[in-house]
């Protein structure tokens, strides 16, 4: 049985992928910074601290945190410890601008996106598992 495995997400421009490549050479889980682009799995998850990232919702149609969970339960059982997750945060005016240049959201579809993932993150503080959370607070 593996050891530990490692589950990123945040919201659009929070961060999370920067961490998630970061956390990914941390653990030596690529030959140099930026082997792993930061999106979905850093490598197969039969091997020890895989990193996977989502954004809260990813894809398109939509998945939320609800869907991140169904996803980790697929391969948990192959670890004692999946439970290393880390949340990232943001100002939630500039996730919102984000969305709507990157994805080409309305600002009502985007506020309505940040208001659920406020209370999908809620969820998260009853997981039994370590939680780290990183806001990232700088403005530009």
């Amino acid at each position: 049985m593996l050891n530990n495995a490692w589950v990123v997400c945040g919201p659009e421009s929070s961060g999370s992928v920067f961490l998630a490549k970061t956390l990914s050479f941390a653990l030596k889980k690529c030959n140099f910074f930026g082997e792993y682009s930061g999106y979905g799995y850093n490598s197969n998850t039969s091997c020890e601290n895989p990193v996977l990232h989502r954004s809260i919702p990813y894809m398109r149609p939509r998945k939320w945190d609800t869907d991140l969970m169904q996803e980790v339960s697929r391969f948990s059982p192959q670890f004692r410890r999946v439970k290393n997750y880390v949340l990232t945060t943001r100002c939630k005016q500039i996730t919102i601008l984000s969305k709507c240049r990157r994805f080409g959201d309305t600002m009502h579809t985007a506020m309505m996106t940040i208001r659920s993932r406020f209370l999908s993150f809620n969820h998260w503080s009853k997981i039994r598992a370590h939680i780290y959370g990183i806001t990232r607070r700088w403005y530009y």
